[in-house]
């Protein structure tokens, strides 16, 4: 039997330079959702799609919070898989207000980043503030497992 394929489990410094390295890959897993309601919000916002999207969240989580507090300790980005279900409540909360509090759906994100319409300036600044709300607590949440 080949041990070579074996290193992550019985190595610890093969397997603490490959978590290491691959910490980029978990900030961006955590930030996909962030992304996904800039390109595609509608999608998202559809009720079984959120529901999907909700339970995907809630795995990821509890993934980010086993490896990066129980099995790694310290020195890692799992904490930034906790982003996703931060980042989906949040727009969630943030999308019901704006319905809320003007009567309307907000617009996409993507028609709001490059319009210098005035009517569309209230949605921009929720989208730019959600945006920099999931953004910030992506980092914050992978800065908070790394010790």
């Amino acid at each position: 039997m080949d041990l070579d394929g074996l290193k992550f489990f019985f190595n610890s410094e093969f397997r603490d330079k490959y978590i290491h390295d691959n910490n980029f890959w978990l900030i961006m897993i955590g930030l996909s959702i962030a992304i996904l309601i800039i390109f595609r919000r509608d999608w998202v916002m559809k009720n079984r799609n959120y529901k999907i999207l909700l339970m995907i969240s809630i795995g990821f989580c509890i993934i980010g919070n086993v490896f990066g507090f129980w099995i790694y300790e310290s020195e890692t980005a799992f904490g930034a898989l906790n982003g996703l279900i931060i980042s989906l409540l949040s727009y969630r909360f943030l999308y019901k207000w704006f319905e809320k509090k003007f009567d309307k759906i907000p617009a996409s994100p993507l028609d709001t980043f490059w319009s210098n319409d005035k009517e569309l300036m209230k949605d921009g600044v929720l989208n730019f503030a959600y945006l920099m709300l999931s953004f910030f607590l992506v980092a914050l949440f992978s800065l908070w497992t790394k010790g």
